[in-house]
Parts: structure tokens; sequence; C-alpha cells
């Protein structure tokens, strides 16, 4: 990886997608001159797309992505020739914490008509590439060669290792070679374009002169994304390079959650029957609304008491009239949010109360959880709160924490939705600004070790040759909350051969939630993959056919290094988490 010239990071995210590219020499000069794709939409700029993704009746070719998707197939609808293509949004949560992920795991799209996800999100992520490849090239005297170009794909800190290693199959099949691609954990990245900043926003449009952070510094990453929200605490150490402090946490409270409610409360108002009708049959309609009000979201100011004024589609009350026989107006008139929603011809405004009531769940989730995290005591001394991503854009979210964290410095950098992306980029031109990382799990690999009465069950003992062993025990090689050096081998286990013809080592490995767990079937422990290691051998003793097995954790993914002690034959290789 490094022969590249161009540095072209995606991030496919849960509610909006986009890509962004620098060139190595101009990297070298200007590492903040970073280019990303504007996307229109009539009279709108975006710096993002839709996470939508409209595919053909054949299951195989995509229509359109983004804006031109939501658009496209208004249109087949409008002509009745929708029913056959699969119609896939906000698809992207179906990766979070998903223990039972598999590449054969499928997802329905709108109709509940199915595929299988991996397709979808390769299929979304090679627009994403195509797009990006098109664009760089139609600006160069000639095509750069794919060799030349190193791909970043961002994802979730908080996601799994199944869900890792699945954006990085689903990117391979989107024609990105694996040997090119790295994957960025996206509270990281943000951290790491952060750190270029002379100067950055602090508090409410106040500037200051010094550089954002010094060597020394701790302070928390909030990213706020679409989906999920992660949250970290990073180190400055001398030289600039980043140490994680405490293991990203979070949850799926992000700014779809304030679509949820809205939702929530047109169910309430207008009634399941009438809205399935109206969505059915004036697709165009509903998705301007609901764009309406993602855009109208975005501008609410917490302090402000005007109401929110959203455009009314006629179609809404033509289905509500068919349905029940009353006019929206009658029908607010007598429902429970008669104070707070007015319909006015072609508006509906929904009042300040009911708005800050509408962010009030994910917001005080999100505040609740920093609150915790500020009472570990490995986060003394954090003085700052990094709030970045789409949702932290949100004037709600940013008066919150800066209403419960007083004694916080809140930094909300200019543009906090491409700050991940831009910082992808900045990743993909130095891989190694990360020093550390803190395990999310205790790793181990299964064995079969000598029996202790005291210790271990008299159903898990196993005799051979008449030696008593203990299967299914759970070899520790990493622990929760321990601090583990980025790419380089943690501390070794050796393990032997229990047969003379044996000539293949299975090494089997688990991830468990508590600190030392006993044995492999522990409620806590999950199977990660397992490797084989073939050791050839058969003719040396038993005693010195050991394979030293030790566990790299080389950024956001989980490698096994094992060595044959009598050939000093080093095999390294990923875990397969999919099966």
């Amino acid at each position: 990886m490094s022969d590249y010239v161009l540095v072209a990071a995606i991030d496919l995210g849960t509610t909006y997608s986009g890509w962004a590219c620098s060139f190595r020499h101009e990297y070298k000069t200007d590492p903040k001159r970073i280019f990303t794709k504007q996307w229109i939409t009539g009279n709108h700029v975006s710096l993002k797309a839709p996470t939508t993704l409209l595919i053909r009746p054949d299951g195989e070719t995509v229509e359109e992505f983004g804006y031109q998707a939501e658009s496209r197939y208004a249109e087949l609808a409008d002509e009745g020739k929708h029913e056959d293509y699969f119609y896939f949004k906000r698809f992207k949560l179906i990766l979070h914490n998903n223990m039972e992920l598999t590449k054969d795991t499928e997802i329905s799209d709108g109709k509940g008509r199915k595929l299988l996800a991996m397709k979808v999100f390769s299929l979304s992520i090679r627009y994403l590439k195509d797009d990006l490849v098109t664009t760089v090239n139609s600006r160069m005297d000639g095509n750069l060669a794919p060799s030349y170009i190193r791909w970043v794909l961002t994802i979730p800190a908080i996601w799994n290792d199944k869900a890792k290693q699945f954006m990085r199959k689903a990117a391979e099949q989107a024609g990105i070679d694996g040997n090119l691609l790295r994957l960025a954990l996206e509270p990281e990245v943000a951290s790491m374009f952060c750190q270029l900043q002379e100067t950055a926003g602090v508090g409410e449009g106040k500037k200051s002169d010094a550089m954002l952070f010094k060597p020394g510094d701790k302070y928390m990453i909030l990213d706020a994304g679409g989906g999920t929200v992660d949250i970290t605490v990073h180190e400055i150490e001398a030289g600039g390079r980043l140490q994680e402090v405490h293991r990203a946490t979070g949850g799926d409270w992000g700014g779809t959650k304030v679509d949820d409610a809205f939702a929530e409360i047109m169910v309430e108002l207008l009634g399941v029957k009438v809205l399935k009708k109206f969505k059915k049959n004036n697709v165009e309609d509903s998705l301007d609304f609901l764009r309406d009000f993602e855009l109208k979201k975005r501008d609410f100011f917490v302090d402000k008491d005007t109401r929110t004024s959203l455009r009314l589609p006629a179609s809404l009350g033509d289905c509500l009239h068919e349905t029940e026989g009353v006019s929206l107006k009658e029908k607010v008139a007598k429902s429970k949010f008669k104070d707070d929603i007015q319909i006015a011809t072609d508006k509906m405004k929904i009042s300040a109360s009911l708005m800050r009531d509408i962010f009030k769940k994910p917001v005080s989730r999100i505040v609740q959880h920093v609150l915790e995290m500020f009472e570990k005591e490995d986060l003394g001394g954090t003085g700052t709160i990094l709030m970045v991503g789409g949702f932290s854009e949100s004037d709600v979210l940013q008066k919150a924490i800066r209403e419960n964290f007083p004694n916080k410095r809140v930094i909300t950098p200019f543009e906090a939705g491409l700050v991940v992306l831009k910082g992808a980029v900045v990743f993909g031109h130095d891989p190694n600004i990360m020093r550390g990382r803190v395990c999310k799990y205790t790793y181990g690999v299964e064995m079969l070790g000598m029996f202790n009465p005291i210790l271990h069950p008299f159903d898990k003992m196993v005799v051979m040759k008449g030696v008593a062993y203990c299967d299914h025990l759970f070899d520790k090689h990493v622990e929760i909350g321990q601090i583990v050096l980025c790419g380089e081998p943690q501390a070794s286990r050796t393990y032997y051969p229990l047969h003379y013809d044996q000539n293949i080592l299975p090494v089997i490995v688990y991830a468990s939630s508590k600190k030392s767990p006993l044995f492999v079937s522990d409620e806590s422990c999950k199977k990660l993959g397992e490797i084989m290691i073939h050791s050839p051998n058969i003719h040396v003793p038993l005693n010195q056919r050991g394979v030293e097995v030790a566990l790299t954790f080389s950024g956001t993914e989980i490698e096994v290094q094992a060595k044959e002690l009598t050939t000093r034959k080093i095999t390294r290789t990923t875990i397969e988490f999919l099966g």
C-alpha cells in the first residue's frame, strides 16, 4: 500500500452517505485539502446523499442511489411500475449488535421483499466507489490505475467483530482490492481530522487561537450519527499519536430516533390505516413530507418558541377524508395535539414544545450515557467533549451537552457531519497515528488442560492414556479493558497436538464480556472463528511440536499469528467471523 497516489474514503452511513479523497502530493503540503462530493437534488445542494438504494427487478443491478433513488422510485410508483423493484433505506442498522450475522443474512426492503444483506451493502459501496473513480478520472489526463488508490471505509467503533468483517467483505465484493483497503473507526478518524485544526469553534461561536489539543490532553469524542452514537476518550501523546483511554461505547440513539418519534406522533394522530394508504398511493408526496421534516429538524433551535412549518401534501388530507370522512383540521382539533399542531392550508405547524418532545428521548439517552462515562476513574482529567457526526449539528443536542456539562469545553467543528469522512482520508494517509486501543472484550483460545478437581467439574473431565484433562477451557490472551498496542502481537500462548499422527492443530478463538471466564461454554463467551495450523513434523516428539499463538489487533481487525516451534515457520491469518 506504499506506492499509492490517491486516498479514497467512503462513509456508508445509516441515513446519509458520501465520499471524499485527496492526492498524496497535496496531502504533504496541505493535509486539510480534501475533496468531498456534493450531491444535488432540485435547488438543494447536500454534502451527503440519503443512504437509499433502488435495485432493478433482477436483484443485481443498481437503478439509482441517494436522492436520485428516491425520485426514480416515486416516478415508478406514479406509473405503477415500482412493485418489482427493491427499495432499501437506512439498512445499515441491521449490522448493529447483530451476533447472528453471517454472509447469508437477508434483509427486507420496504415492501417485505428480501435480498442478501451482503448484496445490498456491496452494491451501495460499488456505486459510491464507481462515482468517486469516475469523478477523479474526469479531472485527470488519463485514468488512475486501481492499484494506485488506497481505500478507506468507515465503521462505527461500537460494532462487533462480525459486523466489521461483514463490511470488509462487502467492499471486496464491490470491487475494492482487500490489500488496498483499510477499515477506519469513525470516532478515531474524527479525532485525527480535528488534530489538523489550528483553530476550532469553542462554545457558542467563540474562537481559540491555540491548537485544539496538546500532548497530555484527554478528550471525549461524541460521534452522533444518524443511526448510532459512538463515544470514546483519547489522549494525545508526545509526537501527536493517539492513545485510546476508554473503549468505545454507545448505542442506537442517533438522529433516526427523532424521525421515529415524529412518525409515532403521526400514527397516533392519523392512524396506521390512513398512513399506509398515503404511503402506498402517494409515494412522492410521502417522500417529500419526510424529507421536509428531515431538513426542518436540523434547523430547529431549542430556545426559540416559533412553530416548525412543514409542507402538507393535499393527498394526505384526501386519504384521511376518504378513510374517516373528516378533514385534517377537524382531526387535529379533536386530538391531544390540538394545542401543538396547527393546520393552515398547505402547512402543518408544530409547536416548539412538541418539537422538543420529539428530540427528548434520544438526547436524554446520550446525556445519561455521557454522565455515566464521566463517573469512571480512567476519565479523570478529561476536560473537553468533541462533538462530531451529523446529529451533533443539532442545536438541541449541543445545548443539552453544554447545559449538563458546564465545566467541560464543548467543541463542535464546522461541518461536523463531514468530520468522519474527512478524517478517514487523513487516516488513509497516516494509518499509524493510533498507538493503542482499549480491548472491548476478553479474548482467548479454547484448550484442553490438566484437570484440577478443585476448579473443574467432573463432567468436563476427559481421560486420555490414564491422564485426566479438562475440556473446553478458556485460555485468556487479552483482557477486557486492557490496552493493546496497534499492530503488535500480544502475549503468546503455546499449544501442543494431542496425538502423534495429528498434523493439524485447530485454534478456536472466543470473546467474552467477562474478565476471566473459566470455560468457553460460559454464557458470556461467543465463538469468533477458528483457523487450522498445519504441523507436518509428526516424527518429532509431542512436547517439541508446540505452536506459539498470539493475537494482533492491527487496527480494526484481529489477526492470529502462529509460529511452529520446530520449523520456526510463521503463519498469519485473520479470523473468519461470518462462517
